[in-house]
């Protein structure tokens, strides 16, 4: 699945800057945004909406401050997800706990859980879960 744009929501800059790297390399993704802030990207998301060119994928860090990951899953949930059900959330994540994974894979809009650090092996091996999923 080509992805057009591509969201990263996470508050760490150097780890931003290795994941545009990344990206950048892989020719299935056309655009990459990047929010350091939930509410940031919240609003975002809220002109994306409006201009009708919402991200087919983003990734979502759990440990963050202001809001942490789950708050911005469930403020996702309650004004994007219906409208956008194609759109593939994945939580991207320095965090080992079990608790973590399983509360981030019980959203319906995740879906799938990535430990950091991201990888281009790992993102094709994600991209091609999604195609097939």
């Amino acid at each position: 699945m080509p992805i057009d744009n591509l969201l990263l929501i996470d508050d760490d800059d150097l780890g931003n800057q290795l994941v545009s790297i990344i990206i950048s390399d892989i020719p299935q993704i056309k655009n990459i945004k990047i929010d350091s802030s939930g509410w940031s990207a919240l609003d975002y998301l809220e002109q994306c909406q409006k201009s009708k060119t919402f991200p087919d994928l983003l990734l979502v860090d759990l440990k963050m401050p202001e809001m942490d990951g789950f708050e911005f899953i469930e403020n996702y949930e309650e004004r994007y997800f219906s409208q956008f059900p194609k759109t593939k959330v994945v939580i991207l994540t320095s965090s080992i706990r079990d608790k973590d994974k399983n509360q981030s894979l019980g959203y319906k809009s995740v879906s799938d859980f990535m430990q950091k650090p991201l990888t281009e092996d790992k993102l094709l091996g994600l991209l091609d879960k999604l195609n097939k999923g």
